[in-house]
């Protein structure tokens, strides 16, 4: 229960800085694109073999 509380207070904090912080990165006109562009690909690029490599440790550690 404690790491689930610690893990939830770095997702808050996380989810706190990225909503100011990443608008004020790209100029008003493309302020929409850039934003969609950076957090989908960033997005695909961590999450996409996330589940590609839990079944390699899966199969690797028998658990």
């Amino acid at each position: 229960m404690l790491g689930l509380v610690v893990l939830g207070f770095l997702l808050v904090i996380l989810v706190a800085s990225v909503s100011s912080t990443l608008p004020a990165l790209f100029p008003t006109a493309a302020r929409f694109t850039g934003f969609a562009l950076a957090y989908n690909f960033s997005t695909a690029f961590f999450a996409g073999p996330s589940q590609t490599i839990a079944n390699q440790l899966i199969e690797t550690t028998g658990k």
